[in-house]
């Protein structure tokens, strides 16, 4: 029950980026009447992966939780193959939780710098990715998961560098 909290760190933000980016693609996260909603939304997500990081951190030092929790087998080709695997070692959970949570306060921050923008939602999609990028890329159990959660996180870098790319003076 508690290796299963392993997932949640980077699943729930991933969650909240797919509703999010399926919302905008239909059109149901547009303008200020939403921005409670995907607000709620994100701070929700976020807030749960970093107390999901924290309470398996915890069962780490109390010693009730194994060095690595794997999920079974993604991919196989011939000889090789890949499974999914989350690093629950002392690093990995600590880092874990320094990264939910400064996404967590970035999120929140970002609540009422945004508010009435016109990419509001669409940047609590990138921040909201990112957080599982981060998380996936602190957890990753071998090098394909770390490898994908670090080209993640530095495609949602480059987003939320050039955010504002029609302004001149951003």
């Amino acid at each position: 029950m508690l290796a299963s909290l392993a997932a949640l760190v980077p699943a729930l933000p991933l969650a909240a980026a797919l509703w999010f980016g399926t919302a905008i693609l239909f059109g149901h996260a547009s303008g200020e009447i939403h921005e409670r909603r995907t607000s709620r939304t994100v701070l929700a997500a976020l807030g749960a992966s970093c107390a999901s990081a924290l309470i398996l951190a915890v069962a780490r030092f109390t010693g009730a939780l194994p060095d690595a929790v794997s999920f079974g087998r993604w991919l196989s080709s011939g000889n090789y193959r890949v499974d999914l695997v989350f690093t629950t070692d002392a690093l990995s959970l600590t880092l874990a939780v320094l990264a939910s949570l400064l996404c967590l306060l970035v999120a929140r921050f970002a609540v009422n710098y945004m508010h009435r923008e016109a990419g509001f939602h669409r940047l609590f999609m990138v921040v909201s990715l990112f957080a599982a990028a981060m998380a996936l890329l602190v957890t990753g159990g071998n090098a394909v998961l770390t490898f994908i959660g670090w080209e993640i996180a530095g495609l949602c870098s480059y987003l939320l560098i050039c955010f504002f790319q029609d302004r001149t003076t951003a």
